[in-house]
């Protein structure tokens, strides 16, 4: 019974923190931080944006060379003959590109065992362009230039996938800094640890008249099972 009230006592810190967290988000006045805190908070912020948006740039430019790769492969596959070798699973454009798969079965639960194409390109002087680039193949068999091609437009519709995804990251990063976003569930997390236990260091502070009744609630809901712990203890002595 002890343990249960415990439990209670924590579970309502939590709860509390998500309530504190969503009255916030809907309207931000309703709490006051301390003008350091706010600024260092925000500094740091800025930093994992700055690093975000840099991580993503690089890999926009990375993807962007992937991409090009294949445009141009995809080009030459669809203007021109195309030498292929099945029995090495690779295929060769009529300027000297060439495109090599590995075949791997993957296991997904609940459907057919598609096969993964680890698909690598060379340009014509031999220098990878593409290495070990996977694509969810369930098709025929790759013997005509048709199935390759397929091959390429699947892998070329990966990338241009991956481009977005990281677009949409770097604007996200950027709606991580205004004031709404700087503050997570876990400072508030915070702020429901230091009310439930009355110790408050005036870092962050109720701002409307809601709030206030929602931390006097909570204080109270505190001192409540805390009594019932001390009950219990003492009761079973």
């Amino acid at each position: 019974m002890r343990l249960l009230v415990f439990a209670a006592f924590l579970a309502s810190i939590f709860i509390f923190a998500a309530i504190y967290k969503w009255l916030y988000s809907s309207r931000p006045d309703s709490f006051w931080f301390n003008q350091e805190i706010a600024k260092s908070q925000y500094e740091l912020s800025r930093v994992r944006q700055d690093v975000e948006q840099r991580d993503a740039t690089a890999e926009i430019i990375r993807l962007s060379a992937k991409l090009a790769a294949v445009r141009a492969v995809y080009f030459e596959f669809t203007h021109g003959p195309v030498t292929i070798d099945s029995a090495r699973l690779m295929a060769r454009s009529h300027s000297g590109y060439v495109v090599r798969v590995r075949e791997e079965t993957a296991f997904l639960p609940g459907g057919p065992a598609p096969i993964v194409l680890e698909t690598s390109i060379y340009d014509p002087s031999g220098k990878a362009l593409l290495v070990d680039e996977k694509v969810y193949w369930a098709d025929p068999p790759l013997t005509s230039t048709k199935v390759w091609t397929q091959v390429l437009e699947d892998l070329r519709t990966t990338f241009e996938r991956r481009l977005l995804a990281q677009d949409e990251r770097i604007k996200a990063s950027e709606s991580e800094i205004t004031p709404p976003k700087i503050w997570s569930y876990w400072d508030f997390f915070y702020f429901s640890v230091m009310t439930e236990t009355t110790v408050e260091y005036g870092d962050i502070l109720p701002n409307a008249t809601n709030i206030r009744m929602w931390v006097c609630g909570q204080v109270l809901v505190g001192y409540l099972l805390l009594y019932l712990i001390i009950n219990l203890v003492f009761s079973r002595r």
